[in-house]
């Protein structure tokens, strides 16, 4: 991590290597505890743009190959997502998709945001 963006992490977060170890193994829900650092990344991605860009590929990309590749034609569907990180990256994501050869369907910040349009726009007006 540049220097730079280090100090900016540490400044906001207050953080030591043993808080991290300590929410990652110990507590419950590392998912969250890691991806509440994504809107970190993405403050600073004009900033850090090819430390930022490089990190989020790292990541999707292993998504897809611990994960996606193993479903058994997944070529033939979309990507669909939902979740602040995939929503805030999309177009990273897109690409990295992409170079899966996996066409891209929604992606979403929060299910809520899909169902107040349906409600709004779509639902059956009764």
């Amino acid at each position: 991590m540049p220097k730079g963006l280090r100090d900016a992490f540490y400044d906001n977060y207050a953080l030591t290597n043993e808080d991290i170890f300590d929410n990652i193994y110990n507590k419950p829900l590392p998912n969250r505890f890691c991806a509440s650092f994504s809107k970190f990344l993405y403050d600073f991605k004009d900033t850090y743009e090819d430390y930022t860009y490089k990190t989020i590929d790292y990541a999707f990309t292993a998504f897809f190959e611990a994960l996606v590749v193993h479903y058994p034609n997944y070529k033939d569907h979309k990507l669909n997502c939902v979740g602040s990180v995939g929503y805030s990256f999309r177009d990273i994501l897109s690409i990295v998709a992409d170079r899966y050869e996996m066409g891209v369907g929604k992606i979403i910040r929060s299910p809520i945001d899909d169902l107040v349009h349906y409600h709004l726009e779509l639902a059956p007006k009764g």
